[in-house]
């Protein structure tokens, strides 16, 4: 049961990497720039990893997310196009973590306010309907780490197997 266990797991993690590896080079992990008016004519599309320009931060809630029994937070505010007249559409709904009640809604998100970078995804436990979130100052993991991950479930399946074939002689008895 262990042995199938560290298989499965070796495999897993093959996958993951070569996935994520493949999906950063040619596919919707890699960065996309978009101006704000691209993104008001034809949303994010595929893309995972954004950069809006041309575009600013509007009035922002904080939100208390219940999280596998403990309280986070999370800063919303609407991205808005820099130049739009009052009231602005709301193009995303960008967030970022806070922890404690320290947070206030007017903070800027990691790398400042006019670093509109980030992953396209919601907030866990979010009831956000047809809002697309940007998470603020999150990134895939970078290509190095998801070689490891790829060369490190290889390296486990194989080992695995290999002890198991090992241990067997050439007739394929236990020995």
């Amino acid at each position: 049961m262990f042995r199938l266990a560290l298989l499965l797991t070796g495999v897993v993690m093959t996958i993951t990497g070569c996935n994520n590896l493949i999906s950063q080079r040619f596919g919707t992990h890699r960065l996309r720039v978009l101006s704000a008016t691209e993104l008001a004519a034809g949303g994010v599309g595929d893309a995972d990893f954004l950069e809006v320009t041309d575009a600013e931060l509007g009035p922002g809630v904080v939100r208390r997310l219940l999280h596998e029994g403990r309280q986070d937070y999370a800063i919303e505010r609407p991205l808005v196009r820099r130049s739009a007249p009052a009231p602005a559409p709301r193009l995303l709904t960008a967030w970022w973590p806070c922890r404690g009640t320290h947070c206030a809604a007017a903070s800027l998100p990691p790398g400042g306010a006019t670093a509109l970078r980030g992953m396209v995804t919601a907030p866990r436990g979010s009831r956000g309907g047809a809002a697309t979130y940007l998470k603020l100052g999150d990134a895939p993991l970078a290509w190095y780490w998801n070689l490891l991950l790829l060369l490190g479930g290889l390296g486990i399946a194989l080992l695995t197997e290999g002890r198991q074939f090992a241990a067997k002689d050439v007739g394929g008895r236990p020995r």
